[in-house]
């Protein structure tokens, strides 16, 4: 008799008659699926035709629940290469719905070791150091930021946020949460207590910390407020006084005592050399700022292309033909099928600078018109954009397609590794994937049609390999797919 938590045991609505029996059906049909759904996206990205043919069907949904019980009874049993080989990490025929947490921060740490925050910012989270098949718990820390150089990390606490030079280094700056929105807001509203010195580190739901480079400062990016945080207080950048008006005109007059702002969509990044903040949040521009006596000040405005902005990421990495840097700002705004990206050179900007993504100003590139990004990693030649729809899109900062990935679950956040080998993903789906290109010199992306992937068991155009995923189930410790 087969033990309940055996990898021999069948889930409640599958049964096999071996374990073998269904992994030989879980990589038959998963080749195929893929090689089929990888041809039939030949057809729209390299003929640029649209498809003569329904989208291949994913076959093994009613595996899911057996698949779940392997991967929990393998890892109990530490047999993580043996569930790999059985199993081939495949998110399409997978129901996690209810029962992974969201990982939603990613990081390569400068020694080689992982760190990923788990859960949303309005659901508990946690910060896990993962370094080969073992993970532990970074005990207090809510989630965790960087400087674009990783010199420098920041831990949100309940009742501080802590700056470190290195991960484990020694603290260089503890901060106090901003405990007011300062004295425009005091004199524009004097009936109006606000509420931020009663919020703790949870109750700010922090969606972004990053740290200036010398490690003195924090943008903080949170539903409460976007700020730059310092050791004698905070300056608040967003929402402006109207936005302010706005909302306490919405609210029941009982709710402006203890009034704090609710953003939809903050967002914020410092750039490499911390000169310029970008930030902005659902019911703002794209906001730029720079430093004029102390005080950060906006700099320019650039109405989105799409509805709403979402999100801001400098690239530092971008160089004309001679290898001259040519830094930019990429700006992301969402509306469904009508999401955008958008980058402005640095170059271009100036004092009272204003464009218009949705009127197609020449100041701005326009890298894509299509997605809605959830992520952003810079790259040298544009950016990886983890979009919602769980894919990553491989584009030059002026709109060329090189390449996708299919993921599965949106895409919360991206890094590369040191030697910019190993792509490391972050799933609201509850993973922790590593893709890693080939050693050898060869082209990453398959430009002719028909070709089988080098991982065959992937959805993507480029030469990239599935080579390790953490799973994050709700009440399970951490397991290794």
């Amino acid at each position: 008799m087969t033990e309940p938590n055996s990898p021999d045991a069948a889930s409640p609505d599958t049964v096999f008659d071996s374990i073998e029996a269904a992994s030989e059906r879980w990589i038959d049909e998963g080749r195929a699926y893929k090689k089929a759904l990888n041809d039939w996206l030949d057809g729209i990205y390299i003929d640029r035709q649209s498809p003569a043919t329904p989208e291949p069907a994913e076959s093994r949904q009613d595996m899911a629940g057996y698949v779940l019980e392997q991967i929990r009874a393998l890892n109990h049993r530490g047999e993580h290469a043996r569930l790999r080989e059985l199993f081939p990490p495949d998110n399409d025929p997978m129901d996690w719905d209810g029962k992974v947490w969201a990982v939603s921060q990613a990081a390569f740490l400068p020694d080689g070791r992982i760190a990923c925050t788990i859960g949303m910012p309005h659901e508990p989270r946690r910060v896990h150091v993962l370094e080969g098949n073992d993970a532990s718990v970074l005990e207090g820390a809510i989630l965790f930021g960087r400087s674009h150089d990783k010199r420098y990390f920041a831990f949100a606490h309940v009742d501080r946020i802590e700056v470190r030079h290195g991960w484990d280094g020694e603290v260089v700056a503890t901060l106090p949460y901003p405990d007011s929105y300062g004295n425009a807001f005091a004199q524009a509203h004097p009936d109006v207590r606000d509420g931020l010195r009663e919020l703790d580190g949870a109750g700010w739901r922090i969606h972004q910390l990053v740290v200036f480079p010398d490690g003195r400062r924090v943008a903080m990016a949170s539903a409460a407020g976007i700020f730059v945080v310092g050791e004698q207080g905070a300056q608040l950048l967003v929402p402006e006084a109207d936005a302010y008006a706005r909302q306490l005109d919405d609210d029941d007059p009982d709710g402006k005592d203890g009034f704090v702002m609710s953003l939809s969509y903050p967002h914020v990044d410092v750039s490499a050399d911390g000169r310029y903040i970008a930030t902005g949040e659902q019911d703002s521009s794209h906001l730029i700022f720079h430093e004029v006596d102390g005080a950060w000040t906006q700099m320019a405005a650039v109405e989105p292309r799409a509805s709403y902005p979402c999100l801001a990421r400098f690239n530092h990495l971008l160089t004309d033909a001679d290898g001259v840097p040519q830094p930019e700002v990429a700006l992301a705004s969402c509306h469904f099928s009508r999401s955008a990206t958008l980058s402005l050179p640095l170059a271009n900007l100036s004092p009272g600078f204003e464009a218009s993504g949705y009127e197609a100003d020449d100041t701005l590139n326009y890298v894509d018109d299509r997605h809605w990004a959830s992520s952003l990693l810079p790259s040298k030649v544009g950016y990886f954009i983890g979009a919602q729809n769980g894919y990553i899109w491989m584009k030059s900062h002026q709109g060329y397609q090189f390449g996708y990935l299919h993921v599965g679950g949106s895409v919360l956040d991206l890094d590369l590794s040191e030697d910019r080998k190993t792509l490391l993903v972050a799933s609201y789906s509850g993973q922790l994937v590593q893709f890693r290109a080939p050693d050898e010199e060869v082209p990453m992306f398959i430009t002719e049609k028909n070709v089988e992937r080098p991982d065959p068991y992937l959805i993507t155009n480029s030469r990239l390999k599935d080579v390790k995923r953490h799973l994050f189930l709700i009440d399970e410790a951490p397991m290794v797919w």
